[in-house]
């Protein structure tokens, strides 16, 4: 007596499983459906976007001729008052001074390295100590 594949135990036991899996809406649900819309929404999360470019008002000619070989920054070439009030009204990101003018100090700048005069960059101080906020 030949035995037919489709009614081997193993065989009606897979289609039974099977069948009461198609028969749940929840586990169709969690199995097909929210992986794709969680695919969706990472994606649409986060999708490629250009780098931000930053804006920055150089004090002289040649900072600014320097920085302007940067692709991410925008350079615009500012007196040096006008620089601190673009500065500190958050137009601009930085404003470059030569070392001559402001010198270059570990705690609050960052020296430029590709800029023909030795220039800083300023880094914006905490508002408050570090110690201070922990408790």
């Amino acid at each position: 007596m030949k035995s037919n594949f489709a009614d081997g135990s193993l065989v009606q036991l897979t289609l039974v499983r099977f069948r009461e899996f198609l028969r749940e809406p929840e586990a169709l649900f969690w199995v097909f459906l929210f992986p794709i819309l969680l695919a969706a929404g990472l994606g649409l999360a986060f999708r490629n976007r250009p780098a931000e470019v930053l804006k920055v008002g150089a004090v002289t000619p040649e900072i600014t001729q320097s920085l302007r070989g940067e692709k991410l920054l925008d350079v615009q070439q500012l007196d040096p008052r006008a620089a601190e009030d673009a500065l500190r009204a958050g137009k601009s990101r930085s404003s470059p001074s030569p070392a001559s003018q402001a010198p270059c100090n570990s705690a609050t700048t960052i020296p430029i390295p590709k800029a023909a005069p030795r220039a800083c960059l300023p880094i914006a101080p905490f508002k408050k100590p570090l110690a201070a906020s922990i408790p």
